[in-house]
């Protein structure tokens, strides 16, 4: 799991997730891990993407 470690005592962080669901390469992923005992993600359903952009992804 990433960030669990309890020893440090910097607390959690949230990472705040809306689109970008990548985790290999992700700044915002990387810099709550680094700065976190402990990360929480949270993904946000965005309506835009339930809606699509066309006929083609209806």
């Amino acid at each position: 799991m990433l960030g669990t470690s309890q020893s440090a005592g910097r607390g959690p962080a949230i990472w705040w997730v809306r689109w970008d669901l990548r985790t290999h390469d992700n700044p915002a992923l990387r810099a709550a891990v680094a700065a976190a005992d402990q990360v929480i993600p949270c993904f946000i359903l965005d309506p835009v993407l339930l809606a699509g952009s066309g006929p083609a992804r209806r």
